[in-house]
């Protein structure tokens, strides 16, 4: 994750859809006010991130942005640096070189596997019921995850040579989105050809980036170093700092439900 940043290729693209704002994730009309409001939050959010330092998942208030440890991960775990919950309810954790499927009530993981030929992945997106995706950092490849295997299946090469990096599906406009940490550059990319297209520079340093599309608010969050969680304003790159998620310095993954998971309400 930490590799030598070189960027290889950015192309410029522009969406179709003409909304515009936080949660809209399109840039404005010509003529339009490009200046973002205030980010559209949602009492119904439920975003998750795992705090290395507490070794816990911490459930976060979308509205404030503070966390609160509710599950204590079990020995043996290693960590995350990619969390993402399936539209079925189920919770992927990816520790870089192996994919795990975590029980959110208890903490306890089950290894899936390896994967191949020493990818390395610290961005995960779900897609349609129960399809992974992934960012493979050493080959610039976005990839499909067996869900029960860890095989990997490029889909293409990005053109982007990704350091501190994360990934998320945005269903709204079907593509995926994802920040380059070390460039601080939003990217779209085809969910086909895996082809990523320069959006916005954000005003925000990121250097490991948790980020997450809410299905709910259809809002971009985000975090990185300073855990506090974030709100990105796609089509201007403004950043709004909601709140500090928990005691540890860094955050690199963020989960969001497509339903709703009891044991994580309070």
């Amino acid at each position: 994750m930490r590799l030598h940043l070189l960027l290889a290729l950015a192309l410029l693209g522009c969406p179709e859809d003409p909304d515009a704002g936080f949660g809209g994730q399109q840039p404005p009309l010509e003529g339009e006010d490009p200046t973002p409001g205030e980010p559209k939050l949602a009492e119904d959010t439920t975003l998750i991130s795992v705090d290395e330092s507490l070794r816990t998942i911490m459930v976060i208030d979308a509205l404030t942005g503070e966390g609160r440890a509710a599950v204590p991960l079990a020995d043996g775990f290693p960590g995350s640096c990619s969390t993402v919950f399936t539209r079925g309810g189920t919770l992927y954790m990816s520790s870089g070189s192996h994919l795990w499927r975590m029980d959110p009530c208890t903490g306890e993981g089950e290894l899936i596997g390896a994967y191949p030929d020493d990818a390395f992945i610290c961005g995960m997106a779900s897609r349609d019921l129960n399809d992974l995706y992934g960012l493979d950092v050493l080959n610039g490849q976005l990839v499909s995850i067996d869900p029960y295997t860890a095989e990997l299946t490029e889909l293409g090469w990005t053109g982007v040579y990704w350091q501190g990096h994360g990934l998320t599906w945005d269903e709204a406009n079907d593509r995926f989105l994802a920040i380059n940490g070390a460039e601080d550059f939003l990217y779209e990319l085809d969910a086909d050809t895996g082809e990523a297209n320069y959006l916005t520079e954000l005003d925000h340093d990121f250097q490991g980036v948790g980020v997450e599309v809410d299905p709910v608010s259809g809002t971009l969050f985000g975090c990185t170093t300073g855990n506090r969680l974030l709100a990105v304003d796609v089509p201007t790159g403004q950043v709004s700092e909601l709140g500090t998620i928990g005691p540890a310095e860094d955050c690199n993954d963020l989960g969001a439900t497509w339903i709703a998971v009891p044991c994580l309400q309070e």
